[in-house]
């Protein structure tokens, strides 16, 4: 039996990935697992108002404290799995008691490079920002194995981090194909239904898509936006604040769509544009992070640059004026995430991984997306 402890951080977005993974490990008859979820809010009272630095300081505590608990409760285990790196920054010195894999979407690095888009303040001071990637770069390279969702986070621990090929293998996360699937997908007569889901609507390139959505022909579509962000209700536009991830609602407002929508000005992957291919919608999205890794322009849907309204409100009509257009790329993202982005198929990847090494094989790095 393989006795693997599993830390995963469980911010949105990364609970996606936790319950898929979940879901499908826990069916492996030769693999005990351990979770423990990295939630940031359990110990200690989460101040939601106040002052920016006591809840910043709040979170940091309890995720070191979720996991120095988790690794005392269970001690025992072949193999530590650290979802992302800051769960084993959060180990400590107890991270080299057991072999460890390493798995994250995004670097510190990228995340410097998008630091104005996400709010996030990178240190001015020069040895902070030394030791902290030196580090990173400990525990990166102490790692048996980096599992990353894509090629552009793969490129980052090659160059910025100096981790070998053969340490990393690109496995993305895997979508739920039992509950995220294109039902009764038809052409229907009417508005073409256009779809956008972002918790943080502006970061997710809310502004552009209002103001191409502004330029197209009246009556030619509706626009159902799916976000956390206070919107005023326009005509034609329609806000929904209230959708859970995962909901049969909101699982329902994909299927009722003609066209998917994510014109990103910041993301690493973008789980979202999956949830959207696997329910049969083409998929307009820019040229940021993963993103040009998952939706193939041209064949799944479009690639355009960020913050580009032009651009943007040429492919919406496009997509509009071509239902049968509509349609194959619908039916080529629906094939598209069943061959690459299958969530039992890549979870049953990530455990032949683990238990390679418990067995004391030493991995080579694998691609899961073809880049071309």
């Amino acid at each position: 039996m393989n006795r693997i402890a599993f830390f995963m951080e469980q911010h949105v977005g990364l609970k996606t990935y936790y319950k898929n993974l979940r879901k499908y490990v826990d069916q492996f008859d030769d693999v005990d697992p351990i979770w423990i979820e990295v939630t940031y809010n359990s110990l200690i009272p989460y101040w939601s108002s106040g002052p920016n630095i006591l809840k910043r300081v709040t979170g940091l505590a309890n995720g070191l404290l979720e996991v120095q608990y988790g690794l005392m409760r269970h001690a025992n285990y072949d193999l530590a799995f650290y979802f992302t790196q800051n769960t084993a920054v959060y180990a400590g010195r107890k991270l080299s008691r057991t072999p460890y894999v390493l798995c994250s979407d995004v670097s510190p690095k990228l995340m410097d490079d998008m630091a104005l888009h996400y709010n996030h303040a990178q240190d001015e001071n020069k040895m902070v920002n030394d030791y902290k990637h030196n580090t990173n770069m400990k525990i990166y390279q102490g790692a048996e194995c980096f599992i990353t969702w894509s090629e552009w986070m793969a490129q980052s621990l090659y160059n910025d981090y100096q981790l070998p090929e053969e340490n990393v293998s690109v496995i993305p996360i895997g979508i739920d194909q039992t509950i995220w699937k294109a039902e009764n997908r038809s052409i229907h007569l009417g508005p073409v239904k256009i779809l956008f889901v972002g918790g943080e609507f502006y970061r997710k390139g809310g502004q552009s898509l209002l103001d191409a959505f502004h330029k197209l022909d009246s009556g030619s579509a509706e626009l159902h936006i799916i976000t956390r962000t206070k919107i005023d209700q326009q005509e034609s536009i329609f806000v929904y604040n209230d959708l859970e991830p995962n909901s049969p609602e909101l699982i329902s407002k994909f299927q009722e769509s003609d066209v998917f929508v994510f014109p990103t000005l910041a993301d690493s992957f973008g789980i979202v544009a999956l949830e959207a291919m696997s329910t049969g919608l083409p998929v307009i999205a820019t040229n940021i992070g993963a993103l040009p890794e998952i939706v193939k322009n041209g064949e799944h849907g479009y690639i355009i640059e960020p913050d580009d309204t032009d651009q943007l409100h040429a492919a919406l009509v496009k997509l509009i004026k071509n239902p049968e257009m509509r349609q194959q790329m619908g039916k080529n993202g629906v094939e598209r995430v069943s061959k690459m982005f299958n969530a039992e198929r890549n979870a049953r990847r990530v455990i032949e991984l683990c238990k390679e090494i418990i067995q004391g094989k030493k991995p080579a790095g694998t691609k899961q997306i073809e880049t071309a």
